[in-house]
């Protein structure tokens, strides 16, 4: 494992990337300095790998790896790479852009991990966004920018 990782229970960390998290603090700091001078570093500092934690844990809050299992296209391709890898990237551009709309701590770090971010769904559960690039109705991200704000569909 490369990054992080759930089983659906647990949440797993490669240590090496979990360090590199922490040292990707500096560069949000850096874009938040811009915007507000008097912010106070200490503020951020392990933001980057609180958004990784979090991010595995949506995956068990939205019971993805039980969903991926009872979607009829995915359930029938557990052992098909291709198809676990686009679900996995639908499911990874649920979760970042509600972590990024929910929670405006976070706003940012999904570029700055170069996470998966489709602006195109916008409120989208994965086995729609999942439907969506493997029929090709739309193209899976490699990496994207997230919009900055809020979800311009969710309700004022």
């Amino acid at each position: 494992m490369s990054t992080a990782a759930t089983d659906g229970i647990r949440v797993f960390f490669n240590p090496a990337f979990a360090d590199r998290l922490f040292s990707a603090d500096s560069e949000l700091i850096n874009k938040r300095m811009k915007s507000n001078p008097n912010l106070d570093p200490e503020e951020i500092n392990g933001t980057m790998f609180q958004y990784v934690l979090i991010h595995e844990i949506y995956h068990q809050i939205y019971r993805h790896m039980h969903r991926i299992r009872m979607k009829p296209e995915t359930a029938s391709a557990l052992s098909n790479k291709a198809i676990m890898d686009l679900a996995n990237i639908a499911c990874d551009v649920e979760i970042n852009r509600d972590i990024e709309y929910q929670l405006p701590k976070f706003e940012g770090c999904t570029e700055i991990i170069q996470g998966m971010f489709d602006k195109r769904f916008t409120h989208e559960t994965w086995e729609l966004i999942f439907d969506a690039y493997n029929t090709g109705e739309a193209n899976p991200p490699q990496t994207t920018k997230a919009p900055k704000g809020k979800n311009p569909n969710q309700p004022q």
